[in-house]
């Protein structure tokens, strides 16, 4: 979730888009629009690649999509990621009007 609200304010801050892509099931890459064409391409930018078993093992997440904030801390589209592990799964939506939230 903490890299998700990351990539919001890098996108305001950087008044660019920012892009997670989920690789699998367990790494996903953080990407900004360097060249300013509209489109956020893997990998472009500065981009910071990620796998969350190198601090949670046996913890995996599937995705709805790749989530993209513009400018403006809005979303493309709302985005839904479910993280699981051996005890249950929680899921963290992203909403089109750029809100994080833990479900």
């Amino acid at each position: 979730m903490s890299d998700l609200m990351s990539a919001k304010m890098k996108a305001i801050t950087l008044n660019r888009k920012v892009k997670i892509f989920f690789l699998n099931n367990h790494t996903y890459r953080i990407c900004d629009d360097a060249n300013g064409d509209g489109t956020v391409n893997n990998p472009e930018g500065n981009a910071q690649t990620k796998d969350i078993q190198a601090e949670f093992y046996n913890v995996t997440f599937a995705s709805t999509g790749d989530p993209i904030f513009d400018p403006r801390g809005t979303a493309a589209s709302a985005v839904t990621a479910t993280v699981t592990n051996s005890t249950g799964s929680k899921s963290i939506t992203v909403s089109t009007s750029g809100g994080v939230r833990i479900n």
